[in-house]
């Protein structure tokens, strides 16, 4: 069993560091360009634009954020002691 200051190390499966990367990164910047994009083929002003696309990228985290609870549950970690 582990000890109070038994160095150990804390990791997750491979699939699972993927899987966040797509969430956090990969996912939020395809919503961002294909709003960007969306918006200035439509005519928008590219100011409008870029807000529009900032929002979604913001409203996407919340979402995420409201998910959370979910993600939590699939969530594996691995403690090795070293």
């Amino acid at each position: 069993m582990y000890r109070e200051g038994d160095r150990v190390m804390v990791s997750v499966t491979r699939g699972m560091g993927i899987r966040a990367v797509l969430f956090a990164y990969v996912f939020p910047f395809f919503v961002l360009m294909a709003v960007l994009i969306g918006c200035t083929a439509a005519g928008v002003a590219e100011t409008w634009a870029g807000v529009a696309s900032l929002a979604a990228a913001a409203l996407y985290y919340a979402v995420l954020s409201l998910m959370k609870a979910k993600f939590e549950k699939q969530i594996i970690f691995n403690i090795t002691k070293i």
